[in-house]
C-alpha cells in the first residue's frame, strides 16, 4: 500500500479554461458533443485537481512528521536536563532577572518551565505517529488528485449518457472514453506523462477503483 503524505501543504489552483478549438478536439476524441453544463462540470473537476495536486506535492512525508516529533522530544528533554541538573542554581541566578515569560510569576517561572518541558516530553512519547495518521486515511496519497479528477469526470460523462467504457482492442485502439481522458490530460499542466494505450487503460481503471466506488 502506498503511504499517504501528511494532510498539510500549500497550493494555489485557480480558474481553468479551454478554448473552443480544444473543446472540439475533446468532442472528436469522445465521439460526441459536450453540452455546456457538462463542460462546466469537467472544468470544475480540473480546477479541483490543480488545487489538490499542489497540496499533494507539497505535503511532507509521514517520516518527516515522525522525525520532527522525535527532535522536539529530544530537545525538550535535553533542555529540561540542563535546567534541572547540577548547574540549575547557576542558571536560575544568571537568567532570573532577564527571563520574562508572560503569565509566569518571577519566583516560579523556572519550575513552571521545567514542568512544561517534562509535559512536552511525555506528550511526544504518547503522541500517535505520523504513520498512524496516514494509515487512518488522513492526508494525501500520490496521484490521488488525478484519480479523483478522473472519477469525477466519469461521473459527469455517465450522468450525460456519454461514453464511459474503458477498453483497448486487439489493434491497440482505445475506447472513446480513454481517447477523451488522454486528450484532456494533454491540456492540463503537469498531469501524467505519455504512455501506451494499455497503460492509460490501467491508469483510468486504477483511478476508478481508487475511489472505492467503481
Amino acid at each position: 500500500m502506498t503511504l499517504r503524505r501528511l494532510p498539510i501543504g500549500s497550493g494555489g489552483g485557480g480558474e481553468y479554461e479551454l478554448a473552443e478549438e480544444r473543446w472540439q478536439l475533446l468532442e472528436k476524441a469522445l465521439g460526441s458533443p459536450i453540452a455546456a453544463p457538462i463542460r462546466a462540470s469537467l472544468l470544475a473537476a480540473v480546477e479541483r485537481f490543480l488545487e489538490q495536486r499542489d497540496f499533494e506535492e507539497s505535503a511532507p512525508s509521514a517520516a518527516k512528521g515522525d522525525k520532527a516529533l522525535e527532535q522536539i522530544r529530544d530537545r525538550a528533554f535535553e533542555l529540561n536536563e540542563l535546567l534541572s541538573g547540577d548547574l540549575a542554581p547557576f542558571v536560575d541566578l544568571a537568567l532570573h532577572d532577564h527571563f520574562r515569560p508572560p503569565h509566569l510569576p518571577a519566583l516560579t517561572k523556572f519550575s513552571e518551565l521545567r514542568a512544561i518541558l517534562r509535559s512536552l516530553v511525555e506528550a511526544c512519547d504518547q503522541a500517535p505517529s505520523a504513520k498512524d495518521f496516514t494509515q487512518a486515511g488522513i492526508g494525501f496519497r500520490p496521484l490521488e488528485a488525478w484519480n479523483d479528477m478522473v472519477f469525477t469526470i466519469f461521473e459527469s460523462l455517465a450522468d450525460a449518457e456519454l461514453p464511459t467504457a474503458v477498453w483497448v482492442d486487439h489493434n491497440n485502439q482505445p475506447s472513446p472514453a480513454i481517447r477523451f481522458i488522454v486528450a484532456l490530460d494533454g491540456m492540463v499542466p503537469r498531469a501524467r506523462p505519455p504512455c501506451s494505450m494499455e497503460a492509460w487503460r490501467d491508469r483510468i481503471e486504477t483511478a476508478l477503483a481508487d475511489t472505492g466506488k467503481s
